[in-house]
């Protein structure tokens, strides 16, 4: 049997916790304050014209369909590279199809959670 590695020590970073947490406490502040005089913003309500009364679930060969059309690129912002969410199409396009679906059969109300109401 082969003996062990030693484990790799991944070079320090100058930057602590606490450095990242003043950085973005900065950076709220300085938006907060370059931002303080500005107007409020204009929100203008629109009429919905036609009302989603129904829908055809979608299928998991619909989203699987969906998945394999996708580009092959991806940001740091993805949650999982695209290359990734390909290579696992068997096991997630079932649960998004069923997330997709459930979203649209629940219903709910906006105006309960409206400020106005």
């Amino acid at each position: 049997m082969a003996p062990m590695s030693p484990p790799v020590v991944a070079n320090a970073s100058p930057f602590s916790a606490d450095d990242c947490a003043k950085h973005f406490v900065d950076k709220v502040a300085k938006i907060r304050a370059s931002t303080a005089n500005a107007p409020p913003p204009v929100i203008t309500p629109r009429l919905v014209s036609s009302v989603l009364s129904s829908f055809h679930a979608v299928t998991v060969n619909e989203v699987t369909d969906l998945l394999a059309k996708l580009p092959g690129k991806h940001c740091c912002l993805d949650p999982a590279p695209t290359w990734l969410v390909k290579k696992a199409v068997a096991d997630l396009a079932p649960v998004l199809s069923l997330l997709c679906n459930a979203s649209l059969e629940v219903k709910v109300n906006v105006d309960l959670y409206s400020a106005s109401s």
